[in-house]
């Protein structure tokens, strides 16, 4: 029978939180335990059940950390209430029956925890309006097609290629950033480390203030050319390593206060011309004359 918590109901001033399903996961499994009060719903022995997941439609603020995680029998569609807030750690991770997600991410969620969707088959659009933070794992080996990341993005990163945020999603074929991104932070090593079948040829990044990405934040991608804004104060760290397909690279403003050789890792025959506004020409030319743009066959134009 479906795991069905529809008929919990709310006066509007009651909060609900689901809380860890089978004990084995809350600090086990893939995620870590939140230590945060839980209110009124009690906790169900979910890990066996067979069929759909039923969520209540209002009042839900908080899917707990590895609440979900595991049960590896529940199938079908998934729907995500507008309401929700945080989805924690590992929540739904390797919950491998799923092959929908309808509301895949509500724009009410700020906060995403790591591990959120580990092995979740379903596909669709990872619409991601109101989260912050990426960190580790959130969609290892699952079936998103696409991502849009939203205004609020404001830090992506992880430790290792192996945590990498988005790694093996080889449904993967489309990733957005909100023009409204505004100072956003990459760091870490290859948020997209095997990741191998997105298809964007531009990839604007014109809201990062700083990308700092060892291996590169790509593996493998069709990406023919990059935008940089105004914004941008540290590029370092073989960050264009990995954009195998890559010609262009485009500066809106000053070179980088911070600024090393983005371009390692490409190959020394291949041709990316680079290309900056003409009022920043005289700031841009000593980069070109002692060859952090010259390296590995890159032009300097404007």
């Amino acid at each position: 029978s479906p795991l069905d918590f529809s008929q919990l109901v709310t006066d509007g001033s009651t909060v609900y939180t689901i809380v860890t399903l089978n004990p084995q996961f809350a600090t086990a499994a893939c995620g870590q335990s939140s230590n945060k009060p839980y209110l009124d719903i009690t906790p169900h022995d979910g890990y066996d059940k067979v069929g759909s997941l039923v969520l209540p439609e209002t009042g839900l603020t908080e899917i707990s950390a590895s609440a979900f995680a595991g049960c590896v029998n529940l199938s079908g569609t998934l729907t995500l209430p507008d309401g929700l807030k945080t989805i924690g750690s590992c929540a739904f991770a390797r919950c491998t029956g799923i092959t929908k997600v309808v509301n895949y991410v509500p724009d009410t969620v700020t906060t995403l925890g790591e591990g959120a969707f580990i092995e979740v088959p379903a596909g669709g659009e990872l619409r991601l309006w109101s989260v912050g933070t990426i960190t580790a794992l959130t969609g290892w080996k699952s079936g998103i097609e696409s991502i849009y990341f939203g205004p609020a993005l404001k830090s992506m990163s992880n430790a290792h290629w192996a945590a990498s945020p988005f790694r093996e999603c080889t449904s993967l074929v489309n990733i957005t950033f909100d023009p409204g991104i505004a100072s956003a932070t990459w760091t870490g090593q290859s948020v997209f480390s095997g990741s191998s079948n997105i298809t964007n040829e531009v990839l604007d990044l014109s809201g990062f203030k700083s990308i700092d990405a060892g291996w590169g934040i790509f593996s493998g991608s069709k990406v023919e050319k990059i935008i940089f804004g105004t914004g941008i104060a540290t590029l370092n760290g073989e960050s264009l390593k990995g954009f195998a397909e890559l010609k262009e690279v485009w500066f809106a403003g000053k070179p980088p206060k911070s600024f090393t050789n983005i371009y390692t890792g490409q190959s020394a025959t291949k041709v990316i011309r680079t290309y900056v506004q003409l009022d920043y020409i005289e700031d841009w030319k000593p980069l070109a004359q002692d060859g952090v743009i010259n390296d590995y066959g890159s032009t300097f134009s404007t």
